[in-house]
C-alpha cells in the first residue's frame, strides 16, 4: 500500500476531531519544512511549505460556522497564522513561522486530547425540562394566562 493510500485509509476512518487534528498536525510539520527553507536559504521550499500551510488553514476556516465563542477565537486563530506564514514568506524570515509554531501548539494539544477522550467532546444533555413555562392565549374579549411550573400542574393567572 501506498503512502498515498495510507493517507485515504486514514482519511475515511477518521473521526471529525482526528481530521483537525491531521490538519493541525500537517501545519506543524509545514512549519518546521517551512523553518529548515529559510535556514537553508530554499527559497522555493518556503514557498510550497507556506502555501500548503495557508491551504490547511483554508480548510479549518471553512469548517468554522456560527458566531459561538469557539468559532470566532479559532478563526481570529487562523487568520492570525495566516498573517505569520505570509510575512515569513515575504520577508523570507523564521521569526513569524517559530511565532506560529507557539500559537499552534496548544491548539494542536487540545485537539489531541480530545481525540483520545472524544467523550469530553459530547455536549450536555439535558436531563430535566424546563422549570417554567408560561404563555398567554386570547379568547373571546378575554386574555388568559397559562404557567406551567416543575409539578406539571396547569394554572390560570
Amino acid at each position: 500500500m501506498t503512502e498515498q493510500e495510507q493517507l485515504e485509509q486514514q482519511v475515511a476512518q477518521a473521526s471529525d476531531i482526528d481530521l483537525v487534528v491531521m490538519l493541525l498536525e500537517g501545519i506543524n510539520i509545514r512549519l518546521g519544512e517551512g523553518i529548515e527553507a529559510v535556514t537553508s536559504g530554499d527559497h522555493e521550499r518556503l514557498t510550497t511549505a507556506v502555501e500548503k500551510v495557508r491551504a490547511i488553514l483554508g480548510e479549518l476556516l471553512a469548517t468554522l460556522w456560527g458566531d459561538s465563542e469557539v468559532a470566532i477565537q479559532s478563526r481570529q486563530i487562523y487568520l492570525y497564522m495566516n498573517k505569520l506564514v505570509t510575512d515569513a514568506a515575504n520577508r523570507q524570515a523564521n521569526e513569524p513561522l517559530e511565532e506560529a509554531k507557539k500559537v499552534l501548539k496548544p491548539l494542536l494539544d487540545g485537539w489531541q486530547h480530545l481525540a483520545k477522550h472524544p467523550e469530553l467532546a459530547e455536549a450536555p444533555t439535558a436531563t430535566q425540562g424546563p422549570s417554567v413555562v408560561a404563555g398567554m392565549t386570547y379568547g373571546k374579549g378575554t386574555l388568559n394566562e397559562s404557567v406551567m411550573n416543575s409539578g406539571n400542574r396547569l394554572g390560570k393567572g
